[in-house]
Order: structure tokens, then sequence, then C-alpha cells
């Protein structure tokens, strides 16, 4: 009776209401964001994609823990089965042949935006680090390169973000400095500010060590194609043994989200910048050269343990973060949004994709 004699109390009820019902889309909501790239590591090289291999010698726990939680894309593809074209294209949201940039470690144009300068320019503090594979030119280039390449606007990214390191090494002894560079960079970030963090590593990339702890190369199994030799067998197992390296380092940077508190509102993406460096792998246009794991985690949208076989391209991933974070992609990018899928939304994937070798 009290609330039909008072319209003011009756009006506050109401808004109290429907303040409840009704989520805010606020800046508060925009996710993290951490995109991480393995090198030269493509499709089935994850437990989760099947490899008896792996599952056999517990080579991806982390990563396959990651699918557990999120979902993992089987038709995934790179635009390029070289390393800097295909990362140029993902950052740029383009194909290599689009970008005209696809000479290796030749950059995009200066006025090509990269999604991370869309994040950036909306509120998003941007972070790069670990192996960047040549995105702003070779890193250790003749003097006259590098300094042609600074005057036409092509070696910039010191300046398009907040933490820039031009470090590539996560090999060795150096694996064991990843979770300390991650601490420093997610030191940086402002209170109260979304972030988005790139990461790079550089297993399962050739150079692979001498040794294969508790990897049998007579119990591995061998693609068809390939020639059953004894030292085609200790390869794959030293590439492995890389793999494994890989993991145990993504799951450090796991770890270290979870014990900042950052799981609940971080986008993790996870993915190969293009195939393995084995037989008809990395530098062919077979399905070996492009076809790369793709897992994405997203606590509350990303339904955990999900699959699917929507066909997407590496060119996808900008305009899809960008989505992610309520942002339009900017003129000429020519990716998909694959948000939809995410959400568990209907969405057709791609009939087509293209990759290039140049």
């Amino acid at each position: 009776m009290l609330l039909a004699r008072d319209p003011r109390r009756h009006i506050l009820v109401l808004a109290w209401i429907f303040a409840i019902a009704v989520p805010c889309h606020s800046v508060a909501e925009q996710p993290n964001v951490l995109l991480i790239l393995s090198d030269d590591h493509s499709i089935p090289h994850l437990g989760c994609y099947g490899s008896e291999n792996c599952k056999r010698f517990n080579i991806t726990p982390h990563l396959d823990a990651l699918a557990a939680e999120g979902m993992r894309f089987d038709r995934a593809y790179t635009s390029a089965s070289q390393c800097t074209h295909s990362r140029i294209s993902i950052f740029a949201g383009r194909s290599p042949v689009g970008l005209g940039a696809t000479r290796f470690a030749q950059p995009a144009q200066p006025n090509v935006a990269s999604f991370t300068d869309v994040l950036r320019e909306n509120g998003y503090w941007t972070g790069l680090d670990g192996r960047l594979q040549h995105l702003d030119g070779r890193q250790r280039d003749s003097e006259h390169v590098q300094e042609t390449l600074g005057a036409l606007g092509m070696r910039s990214l010191d300046a398009r973000f907040d933490h820039f390191v031009r470090a590539d090494r996560t090999k060795g002894d150096d694996l064991a400095t990843v979770p300390t560079r991650i601490a420093a960079a997610l030191n940086k970030v402002p209170a109260g500010k979304p972030f988005f963090l790139y990461f790079g590593f550089n297993q399962p990339h050739r150079g692979f060590g001498g040794g294969h702890e508790n990897i049998d190369p007579p119990e591995l199994d061998l693609p068809p194609d390939w020639p059953d030799l004894p030292e085609v067998r200790v390869d794959y197992a030293r590439f492995l043994d890389e793999a494994r390296d890989l993991d145990a380092g993504f799951g450090a940077i796991l770890k270290l989200l979870k014990d900042r508190q950052l799981e609940e509102s971080t986008l993790v993406i996870f993915m190969g910048d293009n195939g393995e460096a084995l037989f008809r792998g990395k530098g062919t246009l077979f399905d070996r050269g492009t076809h790369v794991p793709l897992l994405v985690r997203r606590p509350r949208v990303v339904e955990p343990g999900s699959a699917t076989d929507v066909l997407v391209s590496g060119v996808d991933l900008a305009p899809t973060i960008l989505a992610a974070a309520g942002l339009d992609a900017p003129p000429g990018m020519s990716g998909v949004s694959f948000l939809p899928a995410l959400r568990g939304a209907e969405f057709p994937g791609r009939k087509y994709v293209f990759a290039e070798r140049g």
C-alpha cells in the first residue's frame, strides 16, 4: 500500500529492477586479450587434436587443458606457409597479397592499420614480446636496410605499442624467463584499463636441441608418406621435445594469469603461425604448411570442451578480437569475425581460404 501512495518510491523500485535485468555494457566489461603464437607448429601435434604421439608421451598437457576449457577449431588455416607473411596478415586482418607484403621480412606499409592500433586508440593498453618474426623487418638486417625502413615509417613497432620488447628467444635457458617477461608486461598495465598482450614462442621452430628425454623414437607413429628411417624418427622426437617446451612455457603463462586473478576477464587465443618445419610442412602449400591449431578460451562466453569445424583463416583473428572488444574493424580489413562461433551462435564460416608462399 505504501508503494502505491508514494509514486517516487515506485519509480525508484522499477529503476532498480531494470538495472538488474539489463546488463551494463561498459568499457570495464571489455576483455583483456592474450594472443600466443607458436612457431612452425601445425595440426596434429597436440593431444587435443588426436595426436597419439602427444598423448603417449604427454607432450601438450597445458594446451590440451586449454582446449578442455574453451573451443578447439579443427579447420583453421594461416594465410601463408611462412612466419613473417602469416603474422603480418594476422595483425592486419588482410592477406599478404592484399598487403603487398609477400617477400620474407617485408613489413606492411605504414598506413596499414593493425587491430592493435584500433585497440590502443580505444583505451586498451597494448604489449608485444617474444618471437616477433620480423613484423617490422628483419631483426638483424643490414644497417642501411633498417635505416631505410625507419625513414619510410615501416619500422615503428616501438611507437605503436605501450610495451615493446624486441626479443625472440624462448629456447633453452631462455624458456625459464617467460613468466618474468609476462609479469613485467602486466606490471605496466594501468589500473582499470583492459590490456592486449602478444607473446610469441620460437618453439618448435628448427634449431632443435639434441635431446628428446622420455620420447622413444621407435615408438612414434609416423605419417604414411614419411620415409621410416631412424634419422627421421630421431628428428621427429626432437621436434616433439620442442613442442613439450612450448607447452611448459604456455602453462607458466596461464598459471601467472590465474595467480593474478585474470583468468575470468581474459580472452586467451593460441594459434600456430604456420606449418611444422618437417616433411611437406612449412614453406609448402600442402595442408601441413598452413593447417594450424587454434584454441580459444573465454570463461562464461565460450563453452568449455567445445569444438567446431567452421573454416577460418588467420586473417580472421583481427576482426574477431575487435568484435570481442565491441569495436568495428577498420576499412580494408578483409578478415571475418568468428565471434558468433565462440558464443555458440550460428556461424557458417568461410567457403574457401587462401594461402600463399612468397
